[in-house]
């Protein structure tokens, strides 16, 4: 068995092999180019040996190597080691924050065993729903800015507009039966044709973001149907289980229920201050999540509301404690808890049901199949 580590920067893979002993086989550098990550796969295939390869988590950057090894290197395991633990292992070290020392930093770190997630074709279709959540959120930004811009101007040349709920204007925008009135009542000719082009760029883009939606909702149909409905169940939008599932792609690789919800941006850490110790939400967690579930919790609360189970223990929480913004935190962190047990279990959320003993039955579960 070797150990590779990679690291990647924007333009270059830099490149170190270990034996099983730790001793270096061989190292390089090379560029991100089709000709470049060539030359990269001839040399780990040169090696004719079982390689596990840890690359450091850098986003965008790493993924194309990524692709380009996994269709084309037979054996090879990848692995993604988290920045903070790759750094914290490097000060113990003593060593020294450098493209070629940190890919031997990497092949060490993996060799001695220590923390790293193994990368699956599930994380190579979880990139895939990541770029059309990319997209989404791009094509959202373009067109609140049109918007803002769009109904400025026509407020500006037509106050009565600004009468108009945000529902019934926009939709007379879409079918611009009111631009053609309007037409008729102004003689700012300048004004009104940059109106009628703001218009044809705002229809362009709401027309992509609707099709980005429906190619969302396509993929999660096609590779994660029982998780789709799992979600479905709590009353999450199609929308919110996309971005959930692009966090934590595969639940299998949480051991417990607290790694989920820390990982899920719900994780505690102790605040001091003095003598003064306190539990509170960890801020450098997936913040998006957070809203998300935050904007949930909002409409599952109110008092029209059907989301019996969730309101009834928001209300427990509010009495107990007697605040809301923390009420709004437990039962957060409780939705978190029944997410968890909902897709260990492989079946959906029943408001009736009582989940609040299932991390006892779950790690029951858990033991057995390890005796097993």
């Amino acid at each position: 068995m070797l150990y590779a580590g990679v690291d990647v920067s924007k333009d270059k893979v830099s490149l170190a092999v270990l034996t099983s002993g730790g001793t270096k086989l061989t190292s390089g550098d090379f560029d991100i180019t089709t000709e470049g990550l060539k030359l990269l796969e001839l040399t780990l295939k040169h090696l004719k040996d079982e390689i596990s390869m840890a690359i450091e988590q850098t986003g965008t950057y790493s993924m194309p190597v990524i692709l380009y090894l996994m269709e084309r290197v037979e054996g090879l395991r990848i692995y993604l080691v988290d920045g903070l633990n790759f750094n914290r292992f490097i000060k113990l070290e003593g060593r020294k924050k450098q493209d070629k020392a940190d890919a031997v930093s990497l092949a060490e770190y993996l060799r001695r065993g220590l923390p790293a997630r193994l990368i699956t074709s599930k994380d190579i279709k979880a990139y895939g729903l990541k770029v059309l959540i990319s997209e989404r959120e791009h094509l959202l930004k373009v067109k609140n800015q049109i918007e803002n811009r769009l109904r400025q101007l026509v407020e500006t040349i037509f106050p009565d507009s600004k009468t108009l709920s945000k529902p019934v204007f926009w939709s007379e925008i879409r079918k611009g039966r009111a631009i053609l009135d309007w037409k008729r009542l102004t003689d700012k000719a300048e004004v009104l044709s940059t109106i009628l082009r703001e218009r044809k760029i705002w229809l362009e883009v709401v027309h992509s973001l609707e099709e980005t939606e429906r190619e969302i909702n396509a993929f999660l149909r096609a590779y994660y149907p029982e998780d789709l409905n799992i979600l479905k169940s709590f009353g999450f939008s199609e929308t919110t289980i996309a971005y959930f599932i692009s966090v934590y792609v595969d639940i299998g690789r949480f051991k417990d229920v607290k790694a989920f919800k820390s990982y899920m941006g719900l994780g505690l850490r102790i605040y001091q201050s003095g003598k003064k110790e306190k539990n509170v939400v960890n801020s450098y967690t997936n913040k998006y999540i957070r809203k998300l579930l935050y904007m949930y919790l909002v409409q599952a609360v109110r008092e029209r509301s059907n989301h019996r189970r969730v309101k009834e223990y928001y209300l427990r929480q509010v009495e107990k404690s007697g605040s809301k913004k923390k009420a709004i935190l437990k039962t957060a962190g409780k939705v978190i808890e029944w997410v968890y047990y909902c897709l260990k279990h492989k079946e959906p959320f029943r408001w009736e049901a009582n989940y609040e003993t299932q991390q006892e039955n779950l790690s029951q579960v858990n033991s057995e199949q390890t005796e097993d």
